[in-house]
């Protein structure tokens, strides 16, 4: 974690950060900031560098994480954040569903009749949980967000 000591600094929440890590912001007073991630590229005591998708490199410290809410997220191969509930696929085309999300992991849920490679392991569903080193590993790729009836914004009987 270059020069800083392990968890010395944190994301809003807690959340220890490291060299690696993709992070949000939460309170942002133009809209563009919260459609772009960045990537923590050093630390340096307490000093975070982050490398935002939209406007460059910028270097923040421990109150800026939390005057501008700052928090860790999970990223796909491409960069894109991980969220509960999306459809996501290995580079086998494999699908699994989201079930679960915290700073530091996800859980995926493999359909048995999806996926021949886990049904001839477990005759079953199966769950796995990754971190981000994994998600990036095994080439784990968003597809496709599937929204709850609410989530459509559907106030009576559809689709």
């Amino acid at each position: 974690m270059g020069n800083a000591v392990a968890g010395s600094v944190k994301d809003m929440n807690g959340a220890a950060l490291e060299i690696g890590d993709w992070v949000e912001c939460t309170k942002a007073r133009t809209a563009d900031i919260t459609t772009s991630l960045g990537y923590i590229s050093n630390i340096t005591g307490t000093l975070v560098t982050l490398e935002w998708t939209l406007w460059g490199t910028t270097i923040y410290d421990q109150e800026d994480m939390t005057t501008w809410g700052i928090r860790k997220v999970l990223v796909d191969v491409g960069g894109a954040k991980i969220a509960q509930n999306q459809l996501v696929a290995n580079e086998k085309g494999v699908e699994a569903l989201v079930t679960a999300v915290t700073d530091s992991k996800i859980t995926l849920w493999y359909s048995a009749a999806d996926s021949a490679e886990y049904r001839s392991v477990t005759g079953s569903a199966h769950q796995e949980t990754l971190d981000q080193k994994d998600i990036l590993s095994k080439k784990i790729k968003v597809r496709a967000a599937i929204l709850t009836r609410n989530q459509r914004g559907c106030t009576r009987r559809c689709m």
